[in-house]
């Protein structure tokens, strides 16, 4: 069989440019494109504590009674930007925008999966507060959402879940709560610890500001607001912005002046908690490998900051 034979096989019209035919064993068993598109477009979703989240659900054109597993990505970049028509761009380019990220959804579908990519709590046409990337609350969230997808007419009840970088770091975090129809997870970045993610040794790196801004947050609530009484919370305020590494920047003095803290509230939180603490431990993967108890395909290309380099090590020698 000749290379162009086998693109025909895969359902493919022309070889991907980044295909090589060295590597093409198996390409003709690739599921094929069968199948229209249909889109649903904020259907709502109810979680355990009642809050609705609004979900883009795409699905396979077919009879009724067909059903087919579900890939659930979420992130909370907004559920809008996910489909936009634009041409590829090659990642880390100056054009890329790192929150288009859930993959290409039309390319499952044909193949037979159904797509739900919501906005989470708080985020865009979603109820509910926000409090930050990878929380507990994001994590519990997601689990309601695998859960609820399962059961869906549609759906066959088994689920994965996809897409990189926000939509990737999340996976592991979710799976070590065990959704009962969550089966497979695939992640193409890696966080262990997010504390030095954002505190490289120690020393603090404001890559949070760039994440914060990426959400369209409805209604924001910070972590630690939610956790502290009022004066303790202006006296860790206080004692933060006395610190020459804050007190020194326009940016980190600006967030910590807030108040309330609804400006750049989760970034508010990365600046306030400057030690490894408990803020740190509800969004690190670091004790939660244990837990973890389905098959995982872990990724990364080489970063000369932050930790996706070592996230898919860490995870895979645990």
């Amino acid at each position: 069989m000749d290379w162009e034979e086998t693109i025909a096989l895969a359902g493919l019209s022309r070889r991907p440019p980044y295909w090589d035919e060295r590597y093409a064993k198996g390409v003709e068993n690739m599921s094929k494109p069968l199948y229209q598109v249909v889109v649903e477009r904020d259907v709502l979703m109810t979680c355990r504590d009642g809050v609705r989240l609004a979900v883009d659900i795409y699905r396979p054109d077919t009879k009724d009674g067909e059903t087919f597993p579900g890939l659930v990505a979420w992130s909370s970049y907004g559920k809008g930007v996910q489909l936009i028509e634009r041409v590829p761009l090659q990642f880390k380019t100056v054009l890329m925008d790192h929150t288009i990220e859930a993959g290409d959804i039309e390319f499952y579908v044909r193949r037979g999966y159904v797509v739900a990519i919501p906005d989470a709590r708080g985020i865009g046409k979603s109820e509910g507060h926000w409090d930050g990337l990878y929380g507990k609350q994001e994590q519990e969230d997601c689990y309601d959402l695998i859960e609820w997808l399962a059961e869906e007419p549609y759906c066959d009840g088994s689920i994965g879940m996809i897409g990189i970088s926000y939509f990737s770091i999340i996976q592991p975090l979710v799976a070590a709560l065990k959704p009962p129809h969550l089966k497979a997870i695939m992640m193409c970045e890696v966080l262990d610890s997010l504390y030095l993610h954002n505190y490289i040794g120690g020393a603090f790196f404001d890559r949070s500001y760039l994440y914060n801004h990426f959400c369209p947050v409805n209604s924001a609530l910070s972590w630690s607001e939610r956790r502290y009484s009022q004066d303790e919370l202006l006296r860790r305020v206080e004692q933060r912005r006395s610190d020459p590494e804050v007190s020194s920047s326009a940016l980190l003095t600006r967030v910590l002046s807030c108040w309330p803290p609804r400006h750049q509230s989760y970034f508010f939180d990365v600046i306030l908690h400057n030690m490894d603490d408990e803020f740190w431990a509800e969004r690190s993967l670091i004790g939660k490998e244990k837990d973890i108890n389905i098959p995982m395909y872990l990724m990364s290309e080489y970063y000369d900051r932050g930790r996706f380099t070592q996230g898919p090590f860490h995870l895979y020698n645990k």
